[in-house]
């Protein structure tokens, strides 16, 4: 999963969507981090680089941030770990030096930019992305195709909903008692960097047959 969606890039990045798309079309990032073959895609070492451009502005000029990303793409494709990069994996850095780079200013000074900071963040929400993904599945077989939590036929749309009209969680989970609070939070990532077009089909749209217990919760039903 080396290159990846602007929206889900933005949640790695925690930036906006808009700042992943303008690091595109202004070639922010260098060329070789971002795929355009089929249509638009980062990978997720571009995606911590566009933290570190955001997160810096006002205090390096733009100049000098995308100087910084130039050099740390060449540093390390020089060292022959492109591939590993691009996916966040930097276990051949074996030294703090390698993600730091120098710069001498007019007066002669040492300026240091740190990517580390940036690179570890990005790492521990690209996890999370991960962990997401494995928790939910969709197939055509399953609810039509609505995300669900894997090995039941809970859609995530149906937990999210109940909790965001403010029915208390330990009573949802008492109607569904394989939901846990670390599989809600994976639901809201996944929610973000996988985002459905159009309206999420209702359960009724799918299962005429099903009656409507209330207003707030359906009956639980799993594999």
């Amino acid at each position: 999963m080396a290159f990846i969606s602007s929206v889900e890039a933005a949640y790695i990045a925690e930036v906006s969507d808009r700042d992943v798309n303008r690091a595109i079309d202004e070639h922010i990032v260098p060329a070789s981090l971002v795929q355009r073959s089929a249509g638009r895609h980062i990978s997720r070492l571009a995606a911590a680089f566009i933290s570190f451009y955001v997160d810096m502005d006002g205090v390096l000029t733009a100049a000098l941030r995308k100087q910084a990303l130039a050099r740390m793409t060449d540093r390390v494709i020089a060292a022959g770990k492109l591939k590993e990069a691009l996916a966040l994996d930097f276990a051949f850095a074996k030294t703090e030096k390698f993600l730091i780079l120098e710069f001498k200013t007019r007066k002669d000074a040492v300026l240091k930019v740190d990517f580390r900071p940036y690179l570890d963040a990005a790492t521990q929400r690209a996890m999370k992305v991960d962990a997401a993904l494995a928790a939910i599945s969709t197939s055509e077989n399953v609810m039509g195709g609505m995300p669900v939590f894997r090995g039941t036929r809970v859609p995530i749309d149906t937990i999210l909903a109940s909790i965001d009209s403010g029915i208390d969680f330990q009573r949802l989970q008492a109607s569904y008692p394989c939901v846990t609070e670390e599989l809600v939070e994976a639901a809201r990532i996944y929610s973000q960097v996988r985002p459905r077009r159009g309206r999420p089909r209702r359960i009724a749209e799918i299962h005429p047959d099903w009656r409507l217990i209330s207003s707030e919760t359906i009956d639980p039903i799993h594999l």
